[in-house]
């Protein structure tokens, strides 16, 4: 069937095409410092399952999390 195919087509392009303000990127970078651990490791959790481009594992029990890397659907949601 074609038509899922076009859907899945055009959300992407959509996902793309929304950009995440720097304001709404600072605040959030800025949320982050200020909550507990149990809070940081759900919006980790979050951000593996809905967009993985957006963490990174850096060893020795470290990671990041990469904002720029985080699409607009999935940046609401754990914002």
């Amino acid at each position: 069937t074609a038509a899922p195919k076009y859907a899945n087509i055009v959300a992407s392009i959509i996902r793309i095409a929304i950009k995440i303000p720097a304001s709404e990127k600072n605040r959030f970078n800025q949320r982050i410092k200020q909550i507990t651990q149990q809070e940081l490791a759900q919006i980790v959790i979050m951000i593996q399952e809905n967009c993985s481009d957006g963490f990174k594992e850096l060893g020795g029990n470290r990671c990041q999390i990469v904002i720029d890397n985080i699409d607009a659907m999935s940046f609401k949601k754990i914002n």
